[in-house]
């Protein structure tokens, strides 16, 4: 994904994946914090990467993110992104959704499902697989790429065309009011 379709956006933002069986006895989201100021994901100062970290043995799920994708990232789209990579529907699931959170690397997200519906409805490679795509489907829809530089932003002609029309719309007023002016003095 970094490579195929990562590569082409501005900026080059990376998606890591780390996959504990215990996140070494630590906490998910001070482990993820430390993975990731440990290995400086994404792109300096741009600070864009995007760390996915699965704890297996406690069935959470955290995505921390840089600076430069919080805005991207927020925590409500990756509470929502993680239940579903990693659920599928059924009226009977129990997911315990942990709160998004700020601060330290970045926006983040935690998710605890139970551990009987994770094995039942997705395998973590198919759960992580999915978020991955998840993830860099939506940087890709929010970022320029070296295919459509403007992405999310008007072209040049559609910029000029905005130009004419309120300079037209401008005029158009400046006279009206130079003519009111003028019937004004004169009576």
């Amino acid at each position: 994904m970094n490579d195929d379709v990562l590569s082409k956006v501005k900026g080059k933002p990376i998606i890591a994946v780390i996959t504990s069986k215990d996140c070494h006895g630590e906490d998910i989201a001070d482990y993820s914090q430390k993975m990731f100021d440990k290995y400086h994901f994404g792109q300096g100062k741009l600070n864009n990467g995007v760390l996915i970290v699965i704890n297996k043995e406690d069935y959470q799920v955290r995505v921390q993110t840089g600076y430069g994708m919080e805005s991207i990232l927020p925590d409500a789209y990756l509470n929502k992104t993680i239940v579903k990579a990693f659920t599928k529907e059924t009226k009977s699931r129990i997911i315990k959704k942990g709160t998004g959170q700020s601060g330290g690397g970045g926006a983040s997200a935690t998710v605890n499902v139970a551990g009987e519906e994770l094995v039942h409805h997705k395998t973590y490679s198919q759960g992580t697989k999915e978020l991955v795509n998840l993830i860099a489907h939506r940087i890709t829809d929010k970022l320029p790429t070296e295919n459509n530089k403007d992405s999310n932003r008007k072209s040049d002609e559609d910029i000029d065309e905005t130009v004419d029309l309120f300079s037209a719309v401008f005029l158009g007023v400046l006279a009206c009011s130079t003519l009111l002016v003028f019937f004004a003095v004169s009576l």
